[in-house]
């Protein structure tokens, strides 16, 4: 498991997120870290973001931005200055941009990549809504709230700046999403570290809270434990079709212009995320829901929830695209038939479980 640090908000010219940029540089296990500052959310306009710059350099790290708006960036160069790091520090501003920005330039698989091999991830505002399943920000038409997908690396629908009155209708429209959610004021931070939730400070304090679907999203202070979430890590079909949906969009697909996304959820609450992949030699294409599988068993992963599959169109529709039969018999080599499978409407998924789909599958096993 990563380390994700998602700070509500807070000022770091005065020096009041001061402790909590050392609390960063304490978890990376390095005397002198290197951070890798993303202000994409602002549109790499870092004005205004030299006290975030001065606070790393003066605690002896080395800063370095990374402009993902640069066309001239390839895959690989971001993926590498990504998986290099030591900290990973995401600035404020425009949630969408940055989700789309991230997706497109392939910076959102090479921090999924980051967080399993352990580098922090850390940020404010959309640089920390951004590590969760959801994020509420005012990137709406004429900057209205509204509930954007992310990175899904922490199950809930995180609010920063909670301190603030009109950031509080955070604590109302959670209901709207069926999740739970998280919000959290400035000065404060909330925590996930070897699989253990806590709340820091700076030095002007702040408090955070949780407002937990299970208990008709009640209203909880989690500021001094925040344990509570340790048993609310429940993953929703919406997240999961929401998950697939965008890994649709890395899709390699010049043939068919057909983009099939799968996210596969793992008995302990990961999710594994993959993308059809076609050749000029059709038999050698792959889809979607064996990509997704074949990392998963990589990774040491032998027992699974559920899978969501979501589709596009050529015209960029959605489309309903149930498992193949190839993919349903590769997926039972994993399942007793129970295994949860969602596709069609991301919104109003279509359910069913794979023994349904695949009643007669072929074992080779002895029962």
């Amino acid at each position: 498991m990563g380390t994700i640090v998602a700070l509500g908000g807070g000022r770091f010219d005065n020096g009041e997120m001061r402790s909590v940029a050392q609390e960063i540089i304490r978890m990376s296990g390095k005397p002198n870290p290197k951070v890798l500052f993303l202000p994409t959310a602002g549109f790499d306009d870092m004005e205004g973001d030299e006290p975030i710059r001065d606070t790393f350099l003066s605690l002896g790290c080395a800063f370095e931005p990374l402009l993902l708006t640069d066309e001239t960036l390839t895959r690989g160069q971001i993926e590498q200055s990504i998986l290099s790091c030591d900290v990973v520090y995401a600035g404020g501003g425009n949630l969408q941009f940055l989700m789309d920005t991230w997706t497109r330039t392939g910076a959102a698989d090479a921090l999924r990549k980051a967080y399993d091999k352990g580098v922090v991830l850390s940020g404010f505002s959309s640089g920390a809504m951004c590590w969760f399943t959801g994020g509420y920000d005012d990137c709406g038409p004429e900057h209205s709230f509204v509930f954007l997908p992310c990175l899904g690396l922490l199950p809930h629908v995180y609010c920063p700046h909670f301190i603030s009155e009109v950031w509080q209708r955070f604590g109302t429209r959670i209901r709207e999403t069926g999740q739970s959610g998280i919000g959290v004021e400035d000065g404060a931070a909330l925590v996930f570290r070897g699989g253990v939730y806590s709340v820091i400070t700076g030095n002007e304090g702040g408090d955070a809270f949780f407002f937990d679907k299970a208990d008709d999203w009640h209203k909880t202070r989690i500021t001094d434990d925040a344990s509570i979430l340790a048993g609310r890590t429940e993953r929703t079909e919406l997240e999961l079709m929401q998950t697939a949906l965008r890994a649709a969009d890395s899709a390699y697909a010049p043939y068919s212009h057909f983009r099939v996304g799968a996210a596969l959820l793992t008995k302990d609450g990961r999710i594994y995320t993959g993308a059809n992949m076609e050749n000029a030699s059709y038999g050698a294409t792959v889809c979607a829901e064996r990509v997704a599988l074949w990392k998963a068993v990589f990774d040491g992963y032998r027992e699974f929830s559920a899978l969501a599959v979501a589709a596009k169109a050529p015209d960029g529709s959605v489309a309903e695209a149930p498992p193949c039969g190839i993919c349903r018999q590769a997926l039972a080599e994993f399942s007793d038939g129970s295994l949860a499978v969602l596709f069609g409407d991301p919104e109003k998924p279509q359910r069913a479980a794979l023994a349904s789909l695949l009643p007669a599958s072929f074992c080779f096993r002895k029962k």
